[in-house]
């Protein structure tokens, strides 16, 4: 069954070219005409609701559109009356007479059904009108259709003036499907409950693009599936679980992580008879994100045992708008988590192809500049704990259409660091850097440490460790990392990671470095030159074949043996007392300062086909 939806209605208005304002009047000229309404929903009981305002000038959603000139006005489609005026629709009945000025504008906004479920319409200040939407039952909860148009203005030389409204849905809708796991077996589904669902929200009309968008959703509430008798799935087949007419309609939302599905059912082994599994099951949905207008398919299958119910989720075939139609302007990003002071870059992208032109107009904003704040590019700085809403406002040239202009990412600010790797995560936590003993660390926590030493664990990443910049000494020695990126560690003295896997080490702008051990590695070059205080480098077992440390005039003692060096530069290093090159098989010339002499290398090892050369 097809569930795209859509109404138009149409406004005639036949009224004086010498009408400057709206008026309702029991007292009106013959020439003037009464306002015709069509619509071309073929429903029982269709009643809508008009809301209008005149401006004059064009309504951008920032001032205020002050009293409703058309207020509620409630109009019943008559389904057994003509076409007439060769409009296609069905003529609507509704009392009152109303006129439009010749000059000004016309905000409208319509709402269907308009019933006990929607509360508290109004127009906040330097706002689009917002209503409020509760769920008081599910079982009887209907889908709502709005409609919006914004600065229509009737030409002075028409004599009819058409205003056309578009309906669109702006709930949700879920489907349930099951099907088993398994061929031979017949399940019994005797009850299925859905859990922790948001039953009130808040619609805010915007312009004609986005329709509007919902927030403040809250309250969660379960609903029960009624179940008479049993819902039977045989084998493998995938089975609807209801039909189109009674699928649970929702308010847009992301599920928190205690929304879920709890299954009750049952297992028969259809070739002996015999009931192999009967229970209940949890089914974890969070963070699925519910959009406006779409319908939402679960489907589950059921194991014939303990185990638990797995699903996939898709978008319904015979959703009422499919969005891959539609001129979309997207984040790269819906949501995302930043720690405190991080960054993140968010980027627009387009599913169709465009240009940038001249014309074309983004602005970033946030919610909540004292959670997030962001540039004119995009850019995201995280400031303090909480969430913000970043918005890109989008108006491209007149050629596209957009339906949405106005994408927006969730942003939650954390002082929280993630540490991915659970046995680092663990030292941390046991160590005194967890200075309240929960099971999380903090930034202030990590901005405090200044020792680490976390030898032979078996830690495979230090991923997060950038957030302890106040580090002095760390000590990471017999462990499984590949990686290591200390750039910035401004305040580092003592860094000793040898005996890993490291291919790859970062330690740019380690100015206050003095000691460095990363022997036992597999590294391939050693070219850094920002550590300008270096006066210990153990670097031996490695793979290097390339190596720079003139920029080390401080450096005492540099071990650089077993590895693949071919010439060692260390005609800048007059202090050396300690220089360890040897089993480098291929190397072949040291170079040394002007004044060296070999009386100096008492200390000094290297392989006896390697020569000095002076600079």
């Amino acid at each position: 069954m097809k569930r795209k939806i859509f109404f138009t209605i149409v406004l005639l208005l036949s009224i004086l070219t010498s009408c400057s304002y709206f008026d309702i009047s029991d007292d009106i000229p013959k020439s003037w005409k009464d306002i015709r309404i069509f619509t071309t929903a073929q429903y029982d009981d269709v009643e809508f609701v008009v809301f209008c305002y005149e401006t004059e000038a064009p309504y951008l959603g920032i001032s205020d559109l002050g009293e409703p000139y058309i207020n509620g006005l409630r109009v019943d489609a008559n389904l057994y009356s003509e076409y007439l005026y060769g409009i296609p629709g069905y003529k609507c009945d509704f009392s009152g007479t109303y006129y439009w000025p010749d000059e000004n504008r016309l905000q409208a906004f319509a709402i269907f059904p308009f019933d006990k479920f929607i509360l508290d319409y109004k127009v906040e200040e330097k706002s689009y009108p917002s209503f409020k939407y509760i769920i008081a039952d599910a079982e009887e909860s209907k889908e709502i259709f709005v409609s919006t148009l914004q600065d229509e203005k009737r030409e002075k030389d028409e004599y009819f003036a058409f205003l056309n409204f578009e309906f669109v849905p702006i709930l949700s809708k879920i489907n349930l499907l099951f099907e088993g796991k398994e061929e031979e077996y017949i399940y019994f589904i005797t009850d299925v409950e859905f859990q922790n669902f948001k039953s009130k929200g808040k619609f805010t009309f915007a312009n004609a693009y986005r329709i509007g968008s919902w927030s403040e959703q809250e309250e969660n509430i379960n609903y029960s599936y009624s179940l008479s008798s049993p819902f039977i799935v045989c084998g493998k087949s995938l089975k609807d679980f209801y039909d189109s007419e009674s699928m649970l309609t929702l308010i847009p939302q992301e599920f928190s992580e205690e929304t879920k599905f709890k299954i009750t059912y049952s297992v028969r082994n259809s070739k002996t008879g015999l009931d192999v599994y009967k229970g209940s099951k949890y089914v974890d949905v969070s963070n699925y994100n519910l959009e406006k207008g779409n319908i939402i398919d679960f489907c589950f299958t059921l194991p014939i045992d303990e185990s638990k119910i797995s699903f996939t989720t898709k978008y319904n075939e015979d959703n009422r708008e499919k969005p891959e139609d539609r001129h979309i302007v997207k984040l790269n990003k819906a949501k995302t988590t930043i720690v405190e002071t991080d960054t993140e870059q968010l980027e627009l992208s387009f599913n169709f192809e465009y240009e940038y032109e001249y014309d074309d107009i983004y602005t970033w904003s946030t919610s909540d500049s004292s959670v997030a704040s962001v540039d004119r590019f995009g850019l995201v700085t995280a400031v303090g704990n909480g969430t913000a809403v970043i918005s890109a406002y989008v108006a491209l040239n007149e050629d596209y259409f957009l339906y949405n202009n106005e994408p927006q990412c969730k942003v939650t600010v954390t002082d929280i660091i993630t540490i991915p790797d659970v046995l680092f995560k663990k030292e941390l936590l046991d160590s005194d850097i967890n200075l309240n003993g929960d099971d999380k660390i903090s930034m202030e926590e990590a901005l405090n440490a200044k020792s680490l030493r976390i030898s032979s664990k078996g830690i495979s990443s230090l991923e997060g460790i950038r957030y302890f910049k106040n580090l002095k000494k760390i000590i990471c020695s017999k462990n499984n990392l590949s990686i290591l990126n200390l750039s910035g560690f401004s305040n580092l003295e003592y860094l000793d990671c040898s005996d890993n896997k490291i291919e790859n080490l970062n330690i740019e702008d380690c100015s206050n470095l003095e000691t460095l051990d990363c022997s036992n590695n597999k590294l391939k070059s050693f070219e850094e030159e920002s550590c300008y205080k270096l006066k210990i480098l153990e670097c031996s077992n490695n793979l290097i074949n390339r190596m720079s440390v003139l920029n080390y005039e401080e450096l005492e003692i540099l071990n650089c043996s077993y590895n693949q060096l071919k010439t060692v530069d260390i005609t800048a290093n007059k202090l050396l007392s300690e220089f360890d090159c040897k089993n480098n098989d291929d190397l072949e010339s040291i170079y040394v300062w002007r004044n060296f002499d070999k009386q100096d290398d008492s200390n000094f090892s290297k392989p006896s086909s390697a020569i000095y050369v002076k600079e």
